[in-house]
């Protein structure tokens, strides 16, 4: 089992959007010391922050009104396996083909067995 090749995912921490959700980028410390509204702010100084909130909290909105999270400025396609379309929040938010294709490309190289549940991801 020692040379069996190993995956390591690096990944956005689990809830890492809630303060964008509620409209609160200026949420206090969280997870270290590599993060504070201070360390925010410096490195933010166009205040990307509040416009991502923002884009974040219509979306959401829309999403519970209309079942569709897009908006005017922002429109977020239906997901399909064939384009697998995925929504990307960031400084500069916008839908994206496929971003994990070389991820799951390389899980079916290393676990071909596992090809019939991760072809649906």
């Amino acid at each position: 089992m020692g040379d069996r090749p190993k995956c390591i995912f690096i990944t956005d921490h689990h809830g890492i959007d809630l303060p964008f959700v509620f409209g609160h980028p200026d949420y206090f410390k969280a997870w270290d010391d590599n993060d504070s509204p201070a360390l925010r702010a410096a490195a933010d100084t166009q205040n990307a922050r509040y416009q991502l909130a923002a884009q974040t909290m219509q979306a959401w909105v829309a999403f519970a009104r209309f079942g569709d999270p897009s908006t005017p400025a922002l429109k977020w396609p239906a997901y399909n396996l064939n384009s697998r379309t995925t929504m990307i929040f960031d400084r500069r938010c916008g839908s994206v083909s496929d971003p994990s294709s070389s991820v799951r490309d390389a899980i079916l190289q290393l676990h071909p067995l596992s090809s019939r549940s991760i072809a649906s991801l």
